[in-house]
């Protein structure tokens, strides 16, 4: 033995001394056969990649229904929650377990504030169900594997590049699956385009350090190592996925038709789809696999443990009794410090999902399964332990996974010739809920929740609806969130109401055909200016019924409801009751030629039809005459003394904008009349009392209910939100006009109902953003609405950046063409953008850091000492200024911690000179530089989340949660960054007057034509000059008057209207 192990040389086997172990291949063959293969793909993408058609084509079996249209007209039908399909696929006697799993379109919500998360928490939870089955005391012989192999991610093929979202989600992604890309739908780019955009997205994975599947590997030899290069140079793979069979050259193919011609999907000069298929079934399946056990699921496995062994370590043993709702609530904590940027594996043993592996570990328990459970204090029942034991039920084969939009996927498949046997097994695992990623209080936690006012659905909102609501509260929302504290904003449309009744009417269709067009455009422009709501609903709900009638019936109970005979504007042309917005007149304040019946937009004065001067039916000019109708009022004069009471109380302790409290005391002090809440229409929500039936709820009444109706669209649980004053803090958002309904008639509804309601802690206000002086109008086209702004190509944080800059929070502001292009020049690009590029930059030099954070504590001195000061003091007061909602005062705030990295940076003279002459000093101030970019990006990450994407792409970090004392060493020594790169681009000086003339309406093309005249009289000025100096002065004038020799002059007329068919009169 001794000499065996000192001569490890291999002893050739002679012919005659046969022994037999060479058959062990055919060994492990037969018992892999007879046991079969597990496969297991996540396919991440937008809606509409034809994610299904690629799997059932590379299977060559039909595997998934597709989700795509079936008619060219046909909206794509969408999956709304992760739904696992199981099937078992055999081919030559070799049988494969897969399992697909549908998912949501990636990125097609209003809100795609870390919307990767579902995706990546369904990957960790499979690593977590295999790691728990692992480390059962009696496990099973063969443990059922549900790790995810392989991610296909599916690029969509736009022919630009990949969008700051897909790079965030693929690093995510990296660092716990294999990724392989694919360009979906490949045949809508020509080969030269499809050749062109797979070299960006190669550059773009080289410039953000994106690790893509083959690995490299110093083990490889050189057949694995070139066989690796030659999937890298695929990389990504354009392909494009048939189930139809078309007629090529007399064969029968899979392939798409068009009116250019015929796609075959075998033909590699068409797509990449062969070698897709190759690469997933023949060349690289047994490699995903071992790769995904051996990187991925090691590396987690490694760092779940550890965090195992520190809680039980930290917290000691314990007893605490285990359940599956515990198990599950455990692990929805982690996935909220996650989504929070902390990290649960350093925090306590409560925030570990493996809670019940240390309970496991300290009891001395000796059976697993529903026994264990009972003993431990729970319930016996029948469950599964496995899925007990995680936010996700146990998949039990193989799985595709589809995940949120922005991502695309794809699917493998077998050859084309190939017959497969298909069993689908579906049912073996539920649908993975919502419910586990609700956001509900927390009790001992700072519970926000936020409202913006609902936005009306019968017009596009402009530049001013957007900054007055919707805006400013996504900015406080994601302040909370990156403070850590527990927040909810929910917002929706209002839908209900004459105004939707009235614009149905002029664009000629049914007010629910109205709502829907609107509520798809605004959800669009919100999408894009990346309002980062939890849930945006709509008020036609039975939610909004059953609680608006709920409250109604609770006010008339307790005697705060009254019926009163009115006179209400009639119209004789088409026998109806005209509701207040279909009368319109001269108001009896102002004047005001255009008064609603409802309110007076120019002088903002509660009106009633009857007042109006002159009053006109909107429908069709008639004028109204008055008659008798009922009417259910709101008493406020009888629930005045509690609403005093509560709005002394609520604006004392909270924080209230002071035109809030101006707007609500005049009210309080003219005293509070009874105010109908009920109208003669027919879109809204129904009255619950007899004789009402072809009545409805006055849209102010039940506007504000939206808030609560929306919440329960979300979550059943609403009235942990909603009903929870003592937990929960509530902020509104909105513009001024709209301050009596959230400040007196909603609360008044809330304490008519003696329920113990959530109500208003925080109200934030804003006066009007007019446009260049003037006001916005749709009607003249004048000023930028939400869907011009992306027009314009300027990204959305720009336009964030400016509105926000100019909020109207003390006085009306202007938007300025001239102040908008200075504020991104100068504001953005020479102030943030040249400190953060400037760093970065400087690290990247090879011949200094080569991208590496240098050992920055060497050496301090006093300066940066009072630097850091000074970074702490503005750290401070931008919380104190956010905590108060003074939004304004914390974007410049944030603005000017990057001022003082730019000194930071001036200063101490940052060059090449300083690295070689005192490296010590210099690697101090970049690393207090990069600390300061860290800190930096999560300050503008309320106010410009694209941007912080970019900035933390750039440092490759993680979001920073904003720290109530900045400590400058968020970025250890060694650290890798990322590459520099542009944050903003600058815009050239010309665009304001193309902008100005694009959307000034007719204003400003009366004006550009103005200017031609004026141009024109003075060249014809100019002109008549010429000729009479050609002439000889008044002489030759003279000589011309008689028919003598010299040019006859025209008139200054004649010259003008010369002059302007010369001039180019091109309008918007």
């Amino acid at each position: 033995m001794a000499a065996a192990y000192q001569n490890p040389q291999s002893q050739p086997i002679f012919p005659d001394s046969y022994v037999g172990f060479d058959s062990i291949t055919k060994q492990i063959e037969r018992k892999s056969v007879k046991r079969g293969f597990q496969f297991n793909v996540i396919c991440v993408g937008q809606t509409g990649l034809g994610k299904s058609t690629l799997i059932n084509t590379l299977f060559a079996s039909h595997l998934m229904d597709s989700k795509g249209r079936f008619q060219p007209d046909e909206e794509v039908r969408s999956t709304t929650n992760i739904h696992p399909v199981s099937h078992i696929i055999e081919e030559n006697g070799v049988r494969l377990r897969l399992n697909i799993v549908d998912t949501p379109g990636y990125g097609d919500l209003i809100n795609n504030e870390r919307c990767w998360d579902p995706i990546v928490k369904y990957i960790k939870d499979q690593h977590s169900a295999y790691l728990r089955k692992e480390l059962t005391a009696q496990r099973e012989r063969y443990l059922q594997d549900t790790r995810i192999h392989c991610c296909l991610f599916f690029i969509q093929p736009s022919g630009h590049a990949l969008k700051p979202i897909d790079i965030v989600v693929l690093k995510k992604l990296s660092e716990f699956v294999n990724v392989v890309p694919v360009i979906a739908k490949s045949d809508s780019l020509t080969l030269e385009e499809r050749a062109e955009f797979k070299q960006r997205i190669k550059e773009e994975f080289t410039f953000h350090n994106l690790r893509m599947y083959p690995y490299d590997n110093e083990e490889d030899d050189n057949e694995e190592v070139q066989a690796k290069q030659a999937i890298k140079e695929l990389l990504p793979f354009a392909v494009v996925g048939s189930e139809r069979t078309v007629v090529v050259n007399g064969k029968n193919v899979r392939g798409r038709q068009n009116k250019w011609g015929i796609i075959n999907v075998e033909d590699e000069t068409h797509c990449e789809f062969v070698y897709l298929r190759n690469f997933l079934t023949r060349t690289h399946l047994q490699d995903l696999i071992e790769t995904t056990a051996q990187i991925h699921y090691e590396s987690f496995r490694a760092k779940q443990l550890l965090a195992l062994k520190e809680s039980s370590s930290h917290q000691g043993h314990s007893s605490r009794p285990i359940s599956p709702s515990a198990d599950r609530e455990l692990s929805r904590n982690s996935q909220r410090m996650t989504m929070n940027g902390l990290d649960p594996a350093k925090s306590s043993m409560l925030s570990s999902p493996f809670f019940p592996l240390v309970a496991f570990f300290a009891c001395p328990v000796t059976r697993t399964g529903p026994a264990f459970f009972a003993r431990a204090g729970e319930p016996s029942g029948d469950f599964d332990v496995d899925a007990a034991a995680s936010d996700s039920p146990t998949i039990r084969s193989i799985t595709f996974a589809f995940a949120p939009a922005r991502l695309k996927r794809s699917s493998k498949s077998a050859t084309a010739s190939s017959v497969f046997a298909v069993s689908n097994v579906s049912g073996t695992q539920p649908p993975m809920t919502e419910a586990a990623k609700k956001i509900l209080p927390v009790e001992g936690e700072r519970n926000v929740l936020i409202t913006s006012a609902l936005p009306y659905v019968n017009n596009v909102p402009h530049l001013g609806n957007i900054v007055g609501s919707v805006l400013s509260a996504d900015v406080f929302a994601r302040f909370s969130r990156a403070r850590g504290y527990n927040t909810l904003y929910v917002c929706g449309t209002d839908e209900y109401g004459t105004a939707t009744e009235t614009k149905a009417i002029e664009e000629k269709c049914t007010p629910q055909e109205l709502c829907d067009k609107y509520f798809a455009l605004h959800s669009d422009v919100y999408k894009w200016f990346n309002i980062s709501f939890d849930h945006f609903g709509r008020t036609p709900t039975q939610q909004q019924t059953d609680i608006a009638q709920d409250i109604f019936t609770k006010l008339y109970k307790n005697g705060f409801l009254e019926e009163q005979t009115t006179t209400q504007p009639f119209c004789e042309t088409h026998k109806s009751f005209l509701a207040d917005r279909f009368v319109e007149g001269t108001c009896p304040l102002c004047s005001y030629e255009d008064a609603r019946g409802d309110q007076c937009d120019k002088c903002g004065h509660l009106l009633d039809p009857l007042e109006l001067k002159n009053p006109r039916c909107k429908l069709d000019g008639a004028t109204p005459v008055p008659r008798e109708t009922k009417h259910v009022y709101l008493c406020l004069d009888k629930l005045q003394p509690l609403e005093e009471e509560w709005f002394k109380k609520s604006s004392k302790e909270g924080n209230w904008s002071s035109n809030g409290v101006q707007i609500t005391s005049s009210w309080l002090k003219e005293g509070l009349r009874p105010r109908g809440i009920t109208r003669d229409l027919k879109w809204g929500t129904a009255v619950p009392l007899e004789g009402y039936e072809d009545k409805v709820m006055y849209v102010w009444f039940d506007a504000c209910i939206g808030y609560v109706s929306i919440t329960a669209t979300y979550t059943e649980d609403w009235k942990q939100w909603w009903q929870n004053p003592e937990h929960v803090k509530l902020y509104q958002f909105m513009g001024k006009d709209n301050v009596p309904f959230h400040t007196v008639v909603f609360p008044c509804s809330q304490i008519g109902t003696k329920d113990n309601w959530t109500m208003l802690n925080t109200i934030s206000t804003t006066e009007y953003l007019n446009y260049e002086k003037g006001k916005f109008s749709k009607s003249r086209n004048i000023g930028v609405f939400g869907n011009n702004a992306k027009e314009t190509g300027i990204p959305s944080d720009v336009w964030r950046y400016y509105l926000l800059s100019h909020r109207p929070e003390t006085g009306d502001t202007e938007f300025e063409w001239d102040g908008f292009i200075a504020a991104n020049n100068n504001e953005l690009l020479k102030n943030l953008g040249n400190f953060i590029n400037r760093v970065i930059k400087f690290v990247n030099n090879a011949k200094i850091y080569d991208s590496v954070v240098p050992d920055y504590t060497k050496f301090d001195s006093d300066y940066f000492t009072e630097h850091k000061k000074k970074v702490n003091d503005l750290l401070k007061t931008y919380i104190a200024e956010l905590e108060d909602v003074k939004i304004r005062a914390g974007l410049a705030t944030a603005l000017h911690v990057s001022s003082l990295g730019n000194l930071l940076l001036q200063d101490n003279r940052l060059d090449n000179k300083l690295a070689t002459e005192q490296p010590d000093r210099c690697a101090a101030v970049v690393g207090l530089a990069l600390s300061q970019i860290h800190l930096l990006a999560s300050l503008i990450q309320p106010y410009m989340p694209d941007t912080t994407t970019a900035i933390l792409s750039q440092l490759n970090a993680e979001f920073l949660i904003i720290p109530d004392t900045w400590e400058a060493r968020s970025l250890p020594v060694g650290h890798k960054i990322g590459t520099a790169g542009y944050l903003f681009s600058q815009i050239k000086p010309e665009k304001e007057q193309e902008w100005r003339e694009q959307f000034g309406g007719e204003e400003a093309r009366k004006a550009k034509e103005e200017k031609a005249k004026k141009a024109a009289a003075k060249k014809a000025e100019k002109e008549r000059k010429k000729a009479k100096k050609a002439a000889g002065g008044d002489k030759g004038v003279e000589a011309a008057e008689k028919g003598q020799d010299g040019p006859a002059p025209k008139t200054a007329e004649e010259e003008v209207s010369r002059g302007v068919e010369q001039v180019s009169l091109q309008t918007s």
